[in-house]
């Protein structure tokens, strides 16, 4: 029977949640000083509790820090962002019950503490735009589906997406392709 390994190597360029931790892997980029996450899967509270937990000190960062960009698949498209209104007023609308929503869980309820952040732009979220994208490329993607996390020093690549699931549960592969020359 083969255990089942929490963590992963500090040195390790590669990860699964099943042999190592995606998310593991992703603290190394959220730890930056700069980075840009982009995601398939649009869950906005899984990524405001992964960014809480790996960035560190929020006011400390400048604005524009950390970059998020999520793709067509919306978890939460009929609240976020929606309404003519920011995805500050959106978020807070959203923690506060407004729209009759319900917090899942304490991590939910802990990524209220982004909202300040959110607020002086230190994390910047911008959604897929499928006119733009056709504008751009002469034709119509079906969906913007990559997963990438890049920092200064480190770019992942892989099939996670940035949500508790795809950091955590799900099996997914991930690797540090900056490892490579």
């Amino acid at each position: 029977e083969l255990a089942r390994p929490t963590g992963i190597r500090q040195d390790a360029i590669w990860a699964d949640n099943r042999h190592g931790r995606v998310l593991l892997l992703v603290d190394r980029v959220l730890s930056s000083r700069r980075c840009l996450i982009v995601t398939g899967y649009q869950d906005f509270l899984s990524a405001l509790t992964i960014i809480i937990d790996s960035a560190g000190d929020l006011e400390a960062l400048e604005p524009n820090s950390i970059r998020v960009v999520f793709g067509t698949n919306f978890e939460t498209s009929r609240t976020i962002g929606g309404a003519a209104r920011s995805v500050s007023e959106e978020a807070r609308a959203h923690f506060l019950g407004a729209r009759g929503l319900a917090v899942n869980d304490l991590a939910d309820l802990r990524a209220i503490l982004a909202l300040e952040a959110i607020e002086r732009g230190v994390i910047a979220f911008r959604a897929y735009d499928s006119d733009r994208a056709s504008e751009e490329l002469g034709r119509r993607p079906a969906m913007l589906h990559a997963k990438l996390f890049v920092s200064e020093t480190c770019v992942l690549a892989g099939s996670a997406n940035f949500s508790n699931a795809g950091m955590r549960h799900n099996l997914e592969f991930m690797d540090d392709v900056s490892a490579y020359p």
